[in-house]
């Protein structure tokens, strides 16, 4: 991968997590309620902003937990 194509493949997953996070913004705004997790969830490991994070993932429920 050139370096035009990696500036490129940053900015795309810039605007994709812009996207999520608005996404993820409006259903917390409009689903009041809490939600309960009663299976066990997958557990990703990932790394957000230089952080190491654990992201619950439940197909259960149809949420990831961050």
């Amino acid at each position: 991968m050139n370096h035009n194509e990696e500036l490129m493949a940053i900015e795309h997953i810039q605007i994709l997590s812009a996207i999520m996070s608005y996404e993820w913004l409006r259903e917390a705004e409009l689903s009041p309620k809490v939600a309960w997790i009663t299976f066990p969830s997958t557990i990703l490991l990932c790394q957000v902003s230089a952080s190491a994070r654990r992201v619950h993932y439940n197909l259960s429920v149809w949420i990831n937990v961050i």
